[in-house]
Order: structure tokens, then C-alpha cells, then sequence
């Protein structure tokens, strides 16, 4: 009897040691599949991070300018650039490069538009309203189209300082000061600033497919001052500035 009892003992023993083992192997395999792609969504939480600019809110190149968000209150140290125009003094030497990059290259650019007063922003508001009234558009009809195009007077990024209207100077010289939406994306100026702006600090500041974002129909020669920093992380990323402030925010910074 007892010998039968240790038969059954040791056989117990050896069903329970090479469980063990199975299930030790088959735990480790389990991690083996599973760890990666743990570490996938790790990595991919992790890549708005990577590289992320140490700035803050409150930086004055970040303000937002929107319809949601007004101008704020302050006085703005502006000079002369390019002919009779004016932008705020802090991005004068970064504009002066950009214009003289894009010059080497043989493709001068021609700056359209630059700061503007709020006084004056009210006025190209309601000319376009006007214009658009005289088409047949219900007043109601005429301000929505306009501000799809416009922004409000103290909501725009002109009335900042920080922004530009730029084209290149065949453009401008086949067009003048009009900002057609095809002939200026479809340019040399247009297709150089794309793809060299972010180096000097200046982003594309409504681009195609982020309308319902930036609420601002795709302007092609709209280009806003952010910082160097920040400029390549935005293009980099496909980000619009209201998106960067949303990531800011999430981030506390």
C-alpha cells in the first residue's frame, strides 16, 4: 500500500513539474507577443512628445489670434519693412532673412500685406460685405462669406504684427495686390515658402484641409511668425497653431 502511495506521489510530482514548466513557457511567450506591442503604444504616445518645443502659453510668438480669440491689449513696437509696411520689430531681422533666402534662389518675394490697425481691418471687412451684398447675398449671407475669408477687426493675426500676405514678384507682377486662391498656391514663391518658411520662424498659418480648425478658408500666402523652434515642429507634425495651443494646454506648459 505504501508503495503505491509513493508511485502516486512521484507521478503527481512530475505532472505538477512539467505543468510548471509549460506554463512558465507559455507565460514567457505570452509576454513575448504582447511586448511589443505594449511597447508600439508606448512609443506612439510618446512621439507628440518627441522633440517638443520648450515654450510656454504666455510666449509672446504664440499668441492665438482667431474668431475666438482677440488681439490683446498692447502696444506694439513696430518697423519699416519692405516699402511703407510694418510688422512688429521683434521679427524684422527673421523677415529680412526669409526675403533675402528667397532672393538668392531667384525667387524674390513681394510682402503684400503686414500689420494692420484694427481701424483699418474694420474697413476691408466692410467693403468685402458691400461687394458681396451688391452680388445678391443677404446681408447675413455677405458677412458668413466674408469672414470665411476675413477676420473680424481685432481678430486678426494682421492686427498682431506677427504675420505676413507674401507672394513672389512674377506673381505680383501678373496680379498685383490679388490674392487668388489657385494662381498663388500653384506658384514658385508659394511652393519655395512651403517648403522653406519653418526655417526662419514662419508657418503656413491656414493650411488646406484644416478649415474647420483654423475656421480660416486655406490662404496660401498667409504666413505667421512663431519662432524657429516651433515653426519646424508645426510643419513637421501637420499641426495648426490652435492644435499646438490645445497641446500646451494637455501639457500645462
Amino acid at each position: 500500500m505504501r508503495k503505491i502511495f509513493t508511485c502516486v506521489a512521484i507521478i503527481f510530482l512530475a505532472v505538477m513539474v512539467v505543468y510548471g514548466i509549460f506554463f512558465s513557457f507559455n507565460k514567457k511567450e505570452q509576454k513575448t507577443l504582447i511586448a511589443p506591442q505594449t511597447s508600439l503604444i508606448k512609443m506612439k504616445a510618446f512621439d507628440h512628445l518627441r522633440n517638443f518645443p520648450n515654450v510656454h502659453l504666455t510666449d509672446w510668438n504664440l499668441q492665438l489670434v482667431n474668431s475666438d480669440n482677440a488681439v490683446s491689449e498692447q502696444e506694439i513696437d513696430l518697423e519699416i519693412i519692405q516699402g511703407n509696411l510694418q510688422l512688429d520689430a521683434r521679427i524684422i531681422d527673421a523677415t529680412q532673412k526669409l526675403l533675402e533666402a528667397a532672393k538668392k534662389t531667384n525667387i524674390p518675394l513681394q510682402i503684400i500685406s503686414a500689420y494692420r490697425t484694427i481701424s483699418y481691418q474694420e474697413q476691408l471687412v466692410q467693403k468685402e460685405i458691400y461687394q458681396n451684398i451688391a452680388k445678391g447675398m443677404t446681408k447675413a449671407e455677405a458677412e458668413q462669406q466674408t469672414y470665411r475669408l476675413l477676420s473680424k477687426p481685432g481678430h486678426s493675426e494682421h492686427n498682431l504684427g506677427l504675420a505676413i500676405d507674401v507672394v513672389d514678384q512674377a506673381y505680383y507682377r501678373q496680379y498685383g495686390g490679388q490674392l487668388l486662391p489657385e494662381a498663388v498656391s500653384t506658384s514658385k514663391g508659394a511652393i519655395w515658402l512651403k517648403e522653406n518658411a519653418a526655417n526662419f520662424g514662419f508657418i503656413l498659418r491656414y493650411p488646406q484641409g484644416k478649415e474647420e480648425i483654423t475656421k480660416i478658408e486655406y490662404e496660401a500666402w498667409h504666413y505667421r511668425y512663431v519662432g524657429e523652434e516651433v515653426a519646424k515642429y508645426l510643419v513637421q507634425n501637420e499641426l495648426t497653431l490652435e492644435e499646438f495651443h490645445e497641446k500646451l494646454k494637455q501639457l500645462k506648459m
